[in-house]
């Protein structure tokens, strides 16, 4: 698989993949600061989706041809991440939020062949990588998301595509939010219907108009699994289409209490992660800082006591 070329960078391995992309580590050769290179190419997308398929398939790998769409949903996706991002930064930005620096075109045969994006190396892992914090510690990388989250719904910007992986945890305990690449204003037609189903609002599988409310069932989804280790409503599947996505969408009803699961979860924690997954966004805190706000005062009230 070819790495990134950047004159002025030493391009390091691979972390890891996901939405058409490899991130690389990333030194400069100026100053040694470190960053993470975000790769994304037709060859990158090529590489991804048939080590999917030959995962998914028994009898050995096939060759499946990409429709010339998916190569531009990605491709959008990343100018899309690096545009919102950018402006963020330039309007205050966040300590709780990727920072981005560069993006580079990538050009072969005078045809668009990716995009290289330069951006913050966060030195952790995804919460979906690491279970075994403690209830107390979870509470807070909570709170610090929830935090990310307040100050970009002020700018006006809905991340759409909340997850456990794309909550990353530093050594330090500093909780960065990434993967903009599914972002949009608020007001603005989402297009294409594209995520993880799982962690995705019902307004927004269906297709309707998405609004921060989106982001509250999203970090609702992300704190039931990282309280319990399952999925919320696991009723909600997606399977690849021609285009994207093609869902299959159906509830059982109002979301399953996290203390069925956990019953060591507080009950004012329990109430407020069931609140955020509820099936119709009017029944949902209204704002994000509404759910900050919940998750400060359970830590000034030690509802999760030392040692869990």
């Amino acid at each position: 698989m070819p790495k990134p070329n950047w004159p002025d960078l030493k391009i390091g391995k691979g972390l890891g993949n996901g939405a058409g992309s490899i991130i690389y580590r990333a030194v400069s050769n100026q100053d040694g600061k470190l960053y993470g290179c975000k790769h994304v190419t037709r060859t990158s997308i090529d590489h991804i989706h048939q080590s999917r398929q030959n995962a998914s398939r028994s009898q050995g790998p096939t060759k499946q041809k990409l429709h010339k769409s998916l190569y531009q949903s990605y491709f959008d996706q990343v100018k899309n991440e690096y545009k919102v991002l950018k402006e963020f930064q330039q309007a205050g930005g966040s300590p709780h939020v990727v920072t981005v620096y560069d993006l580079r075109t990538i050009r072969k045969a005078f045809r668009v062949h990716g995009y290289d994006m330069l951006m913050d190396f966060v030195d952790g892992f995804g919460l979906k990588e690491k279970n075994d914090y403690s209830m107390r510690q979870l509470l807070d990388f909570f709170r610090q998301a929830t935090q990310a989250l307040v100050e970009i719904h002020q700018y006006g910007i809905i991340h759409a595509d909340m997850k456990p992986s794309h909550v990353m945890i530093e050594p330090n305990g500093l909780v960065k939010i990434i993967d903009f690449g599914q972002s949009v204003y608020i007001g603005a037609d989402k297009f294409r219907i594209q995520g993880t189903p799982e962690y995705m609002a019902p307004e927004q599988l269906k297709g309707d108009q998405i609004d921060f409310k989106t982001d509250v069932y999203g970090i609702g989804a992300t704190m039931y699994w990282a309280l319990t280790g399952r999925l919320n409503r696991p009723a909600m599947t997606g399977v690849p289409g021609a285009q994207g996505l093609d869902f299959t969408v159906s509830y059982a009803g109002r979301s399953r209490a996290v203390r069925n699961d956990n019953p060591q979860v507080p009950k004012e924690l329990d109430e407020l992660v069931v609140a955020c997954c509820e099936r119709k966004p009017e029944k949902r805190p209204q704002t994000m800082r509404e759910v900050w706000q919940a998750i400060r005062e359970m830590q000034k009230k030690n509802v999760v006591p030392e040692g869990l």
